[in-house]
Order: C-alpha cells, then sequence, then structure tokens
C-alpha cells in the first residue's frame, strides 16, 4: 500500500509522487513574477490534485503543455499550439477532469523554473 507523500516502490525503484498542483502554482507564479515575466492561474482545480496544464506564451506562439507522471518522474508534453488548438484542448482536459490546474506562464525559457519542462525553441 502506498501512504501519501511518501515514495512509493515500482519494480525496484523509488517514485516520488507528484508534488500537488495547490503547492507548485503559487510558488511557480512567484518566480516567474519576480523573474519579470506574467504568470496567472486560468482554473484553480483540486488541493490535492497534480494535474496541470501550462499555457506558455512567448511573443505571438502559444502552446499548451500537460504534465505527465510516471516512472521516471515528472514529464511534460507538448499537447497543442495556436490560440484555438490550445482553447480546445484546455476546454476538453477541464470536462475530462474538473480538478484540473491551468497556469498561463509569459516568460522566456520557462524550463528555469519548472523540473522537467522541455526548453523553448
Amino acid at each position: 500500500a502506498h501512504s501519501v507523500g511518501r515514495p512509493c516502490r515500482v519494480s525496484g525503484l523509488t517514485e516520488e509522487p507528484p508534488l500537488p498542483a495547490s503547492t507548485m502554482a503559487p510558488a511557480l507564479l512567484r518566480m516567474v513574477q519576480g523573474a519579470g515575466g506574467f504568470a496567472a492561474v486560468l482554473h484553480r482545480g483540486s488541493a490535492w490534485g497534480a494535474a496541470m496544464l501550462i499555457v506558455h506564451r512567448a511573443g505571438a506562439k502559444v502552446r499548451v503543455l500537460e504534465r505527465l507522471p510516471g516512472l521516471g518522474g515528472v514529464q511534460w508534453r507538448a499537447a497543442a499550439e495556436g490560440d484555438e488548438a490550445v482553447s480546445a484542448f484546455i476546454e476538453k482536459q477541464r470536462r475530462f477532469d474538473p480538478d484540473l490546474w491551468v497556469i498561463e506562464l509569459d516568460i522566456a525559457d520557462p524550463a528555469r523554473f519548472i523540473p522537467g519542462f522541455p526548453t523553448t525553441d
């Protein structure tokens, strides 16, 4: 049995549970805003849930990335690009998981604030 907040053993590997989005979001907002960028919570989800989307704006480009827990730790996957595709993806995911957190960032290289986040092209 796996208890909350403790690492679990999976096939000989120790996997840390993902940080709750309610803990990560305020820290991320403070770091990005402290570095001169824009950061906002677009949708506040469950206090205990780990599901999170990051909307990253860089100039005229916008993309959304989703946080995926896995055996190697948390990974981020680009899910959609462009305003219409990003909006449609967020709405689809929110219908599927109303506890989902959605955070918007407008700053260069958000990977410096988010472990495992892909670097900007």
